[in-house]
């Protein structure tokens, strides 16, 4: 039996062979990366609801902030209250239920502090900014910050078991 040979000198069955090796290795390589990246693309982040303010002028968008602060402000108390019921359900020792509230409300004041002095130096970084745009800036980091407390919360209380 007579095998043909490469210019290296190895039979070119072996040459197809690790073709076809290295194509299978590929394809094994690449399948977890697409389905990383398809994942990615299912949990892309939410539209942010401050885009809709863009589309109009200067007036009209601090209008639209005041509208999306004011609504975020109610996401946050609905959150905050849900929480607390949360913990209020939770199937754990009282001790650790009435720690859970204590430090709930702790956080609820900190963020509140906290959201009051981040927006308030967002708000000196414009500088002199003209008609607007320090309070469109105050506005806007106001509700981003509770719109991220209210993604917070749910997170850390929406799994908590409860009683039955």
């Amino acid at each position: 039996m007579h095998l043909e040979k490469t210019h290296t000198g190895h039979p070119v069955a072996i040459r197809r062979g690790a073709a076809t090796l290295l194509l299978v290795l590929l394809v094994l390589l690449a399948a977890p990366l697409l389905a990383l990246q398809a994942g990615a693309a299912e949990t892309a982040p939410p539209v942010d609801p401050l885009d809709d303010c863009e589309q109009y002028s200067m007036a009209g968008k601090h209008e639209c902030l005041v509208k999306v602060v004011a609504k975020s402000a109610l996401a946050l108390k609905k959150a905050e209250a849900e929480a607390a019921a949360a913990i209020g359900r939770w199937d754990e020792w009282d001790r650790y239920i009435k720690v859970a509230r204590t430090k709930l409300q702790a956080s609820n004041a900190a963020f509140s502090a906290y959201r009051q002095a981040q927006c308030e130096l967002d708000m000196a970084l414009v500088g002199g900014g003209a008609g607007n745009a320090r309070d469109s800036r105050r506005l806007t980091c106001v509700a981003k910050m509770n719109l991220q407390r209210v993604e917070d919360l749910a997170r850390d209380t929406g799994a908590l078991p409860s009683k039955q």
